[in-house]
C-alpha cells in the first residue's frame, strides 16, 4: 500500500493520452525501489525529482528520467522552479500538463 497500483491510470497517463507533453518536478513518493513505479513509467515524458520520502535540499540528488545528477551549488527548490520555468518556456506553445 506505500504506491499506486500499476493498473492505476494517473494524471500522467491521462495527459500523455490526451496529447498533452506531460512533466514531474519535484518529490515522486509512489514507490522508491521498482521501475515500474518510475514516473517515466506511469505517463510522465520528463521528470525532474527524487523518489523517496525525504532529500537535502543543499547536499542533494535528483533523477532526471532515470539518471541521477547531483547538487550543483543551488538550493533544491530553486533547482526545482528553475527546471519548472524552463519546461513551461519550452512547451509554451503545445498543450502540456506538469505536475
Amino acid at each position: 500500500m506505500d504506491r499506486i497500483a500499476l493498473d492505476e491510470v494517473t494524471i500522467g497517463d491521462a495527459f500523455k493520452h490526451a496529447g498533452y507533453a506531460t512533466g514531474l518536478i519535484g518529490k515522486w513518493h509512489n514507490g522508491a525501489l521498482d521501475d515500474r513505479d518510475h514516473p517515466n513509467a506511469r505517463g510522465f515524458d520528463e521528470v525532474l525529482g527524487f523518489d523517496g520520502g525525504w532529500m537535502d535540499y543543499f547536499d542533494w540528488w535528483v533523477n532526471r528520467n532515470g539518471r541521477r545528477e547531483t547538487a550543483d551549488g543551488r538550493y533544491l527548490t530553486d533547482a526545482f522552479t528553475d527546471e519548472a520555468v524552463d519546461y513551461i518556456t519550452r512547451h509554451r506553445r503545445t498543450p502540456f500538463c506538469s505536475a
